[in-house]
């Protein structure tokens, strides 16, 4: 996944975002083409709704807890967890300085176990992506984690994750003691709440949980 270094976005906090869209109709054309604008900009607007993620997401990895987020737009919820990203992380030249508290990594259909750890290694910049051997890019996964310090792993598309994958997210938070949050769409909600003996040891592993809103007229 491409990075975009700091210098290169703007953030602009927007005290009271309701002031601006409460005259416009929900479905109106002017909320559409800012709503699409926003989305499109480098330019990078802290809403209500980022202000609360971000300061979630920084208790749960202060306290190094667990939790997953759920949105209606996982495109939105994807740019908020880029640019939480982009607080804490910083590159020198292509290389990624230490400590590195936070890693944002999108997985990639079918989303198996494979699947997650080349996403969070392409993420690290780590040369042995293409390490094919399960045990081998756990194990790569893990020492390059502890080696950058992370302190939160964020797993984008988290709604396609399999049960063996949410398997291994529950290994990393138990072995290495860090902050693990899987982000994704309202069916990531109906996979973590599950009443299945099966998917126990996972839901209760991620029981603090999250939504952020849509734009609100």
């Amino acid at each position: 996944m491409t990075q975009s270094s700091p210098n290169s976005q703007q953030f602009i906090e927007e005290q009271e975002p309701q002031t601006v869209l409460e005259s416009l109709s929900k479905h109106s054309p002017e909320i559409e083409s800012l709503i699409e604008c926003l989305r499109k900009s480098d330019i990078y607007y802290l809403f209500m709704r980022d202000r609360q993620l971000f300061n979630w997401l920084d208790f749960q990895r202060e306290s190094r807890a667990n939790g997953y987020v759920v949105a209606v737009s996982c495109a939105d919820l994807r740019k908020a967890c880029q640019f939480y990203r982009l607080r804490y992380v910083r590159k020198r030249g292509t290389l990624h300085t230490i400590p590195m508290p936070v890693v944002y990594a999108q997985v990639q259909q079918p989303g198996t176990p494979t699947d997650l750890f080349l996403a969070i290694l392409s993420e690290l910049s780590n040369p042995f992506t293409g390490v094919c051997q399960l045990k081998l890019l756990r194990n790569r996964t893990w020492m390059t984690l502890s080696y950058y310090n992370v302190s939160v792993l964020i797993i984008g598309n988290a709604h396609y994750l399999t049960y063996q994958s949410f398997n291994e997210l529950v290994e990393i938070t138990r072995h290495l003691k860090i902050s693990v949050i899987p982000v994704g769409s309202l069916y990531l909600h109906e996979i973590l709440t599950r009443q299945s003996k099966k998917y126990t040891d996972v839901a209760n592993t991620f029981l603090d949980w999250h939504e952020f809103s849509s734009f609100q007229k």
